[in-house]
């Protein structure tokens, strides 16, 4: 599996940046807490918990996921890396028949 490079990743942080800046319309305070401190963490593989095993392959579903987190209490937003543009996405299931 080919490493993320540092470039790499701030780039996928600029972009990131990008998507919430132009999507949250809202105030940007934390619901917790009220603190309006946030940094966007790298982009991560959110799947299906299966007891502690890893487990690849259908039926589990995988999602690249980029978290907006409050500095101040560790509250966390969860945002598509696909919809938001950082990654492009990944076809998984053949939709080719077999004969």
């Amino acid at each position: 599996m080919p490493e993320v490079t540092a470039a790499e990743r701030v780039r996928r942080r600029e972009v990131a940046l990008n998507w919430v800046n132009d999507n949250w319309k809202t105030h940007h305070q934390c619901p917790i807490c009220q603190a309006n401190k946030w940094t966007i963490s790298d982009v991560y593989e959110w799947r299906e918990f299966a007891g502690g095993d890893l487990f690849v392959g259908p039926p589990a579903t995988l999602f690249p996921v980029f978290g907006l987190i409050c500095q101040v209490c560790g509250f966390a937003h969860i945002f598509n890396a696909v919809i938001a543009g950082i990654l492009a996405p990944i076809n998984t299931v053949s939709t080719e028949s077999d004969g």
